[in-house]
């Protein structure tokens, strides 16, 4: 099988897609050329998601929205994730909705057990504690009426930064 970028050089007649010179690198943005399950991509990206849910807070002037719960606690998966596969544990593992999947307390719980030690430890157990629920179930996504016991968003953006000093890779 060929990868993406060889074919993207071959070009498809069958659906009219040119073929690239090959000077030109295709590249999934964001991404570096290692493994895409490696480590250092998972924590980039969770960067990438702290970051996107750093400019919504300022835009919404810290007010709690669900966009930017999404994005923060994305982030959030992602370091853990990072955390997690340096420690050895799989990628079908982290994508097991029976083992890991969305679940920001069991990733949590693991890496702690794995050694991940934080002075602002019990500070992000209560956020995780507050958040898991709707992450995992997806309500920052499919929110309906109702309301919800949230973190004030600044306070997490705070926390995550924390996590991605001691998390990036």
């Amino acid at each position: 099988m060929k990868s993406s970028s060889q074919q993207a050089r071959k070009g498809n007649a069958e659906t009219g897609t040119p073929k690239l010179p090959a000077s030109v690198s295709v590249l999934v943005p964001g991404m570096t050329r290692l493994d895409k399950d490696s480590a250092h991509n998972f924590s980039k990206l969770g960067e990438e998601y702290l970051e996107a849910a750093k400019v919504l807070n300022r835009h919404y002037e810290n007010s709690p929205e669900w966009p930017t719960f999404f994005l923060a606690c994305t982030a959030l998966e992602l370091y853990l994730k990072a955390f997690l596969r340096i420690k050895g544990v799989s990628i079908g593992d982290l994508k097991s909705r029976t083992k890991f999947g969305h679940d920001l307390m069991r990733c949590f719980i693991r890496s702690k057990e794995l050694g991940l030690v934080l002075p602002f430890e019990g500070n992000l157990e209560s956020a995780i504690e507050v958040l898991n629920e709707y992450y995992r179930d997806r309500e920052f996504q499919y929110a309906g009426s109702g309301s919800w016991e949230l973190v004030a968003p600044s306070d997490l953006i705070t926390l995550l930064e924390k996590l991605g000093c001691k998390l990036r890779y």
